[in-house]
């Protein structure tokens, strides 16, 4: 052999993957893969980095990186899939005591009140497009982890304004929600719009991961994701979930592209971590407004 053999230089359990994301660094095309760790401490690293060959290319035109990426994520979910068959017993246990979303949302009753976009008095209930949702499932809260800190950081660091709160609607069988609600405090979000399901929304294809904390300076866990919105629709909103894991496809909907309207509003900030690793969080309110909504 005229090569040597390659050297380790690290690796990762499946179970230690979170994320897989690309990166250009400079080029035209990706070079990079970025693996993102679910488990570090604060300045240990938090990624993995694969660095790739620009120059070489695929038949089709697929970068190496793109196609590095696509054979680890393939064996990613295939590793994924598997271990849900695996009997709860025998599987790997989290450490970080990671909640499910979805069984929680069971667990509350669904109450909306109807709003109808129509410009009749009375309107059918095939017609109601639009409800207001009451009630809410909590998916995180930013109290901070107090140990080693003293008695009056602890009191500041719960102090209600300096707390954002993530809170996902409650729907009722038949609607669909289009993305998670941030709020200052830690009370819940007083109304927010549900949609009724149809061919106007979609799931998306995957998730690019925002921001996630590191588990030693909060409480609880948190990763924060965008949806990748299938042709002919678009994400409006982000997606949060109380671990280091990604969503399911079905967590959230797309919305249709026919049916929003491109705007820009002044940006308010609901919360800000500038300090935080692996690196800053700046959450700013979103309007969501539809338009055309009738068939």
């Amino acid at each position: 052999m005229d090569k040597k053999p390659c050297k380790i230089m690290w690796d990762v359990p499946w179970e230690e993957v979170m994320a897989l994301e690309l990166a250009k660094a400079g080029y035209p095309s990706p070079s990079h893969l970025i693996v993102h760790l679910k488990s570090f401490r604060r300045g240990e690293s938090f990624v993995r980095v694969i660095k790739c060959n620009t120059e070489q290319v695929s038949e089709e035109g697929q970068p190496q990186a793109v196609r590095v990426c696509s054979v680890v994520r393939k064996m990613w979910k295939a590793h994924q899939t598997y271990m849900k068959q695996v009997p709860s017993g025998q599987r790997h246990v989290s450490s970080f005591n990671e909640v499910d979303v979805t069984e929680s949302h069971k667990q509350h009753r669904a109450i909306i009140t109807s709003t109808t976009i129509s410009s009749s008095g009375s309107v059918s209930n095939e017609q109601k497009l639009v409800e207001h949702s009451i009630n809410f499932a909590r998916i995180w809260s930013s109290d901070r982890e107090s140990k080693g800190r003293c008695t009056l950081c602890r009191k500041q660091s719960l102090d209600s304004d300096e707390i954002c709160s993530i809170w996902r609607p409650v729907c009722p069988d038949g609607y669909v929600s289009i993305g998670d609600i941030a709020r200052s405090g830690s009370h819940p979000p007083n109304v927010a719009a549900i949609y009724r399901k149809s061919e106007m929304f979609a799931f998306p294809v995957g998730y690019d991961l925002v921001w996630r904390n590191c588990f030693d300076d909060y409480r609880s866990p948190v990763s924060i994701w965008h949806p990748r919105a299938p042709q002919g629709y678009v994400a409006l909103g982000c997606v949060a979930v109380p671990s280091f894991s990604e969503p399911e496809l079905d967590y959230v909907y797309c919305i249709a592209e026919s049916i929003c309207e491109e705007t820009t509003f002044e940006q308010q900030k609901i919360w800000s971590a500038p300090d935080s690793y692996p690196w800053a969080c700046h959450i700013t309110k979103r309007i969501v407004m539809l338009f055309t909504l009738l068939p």
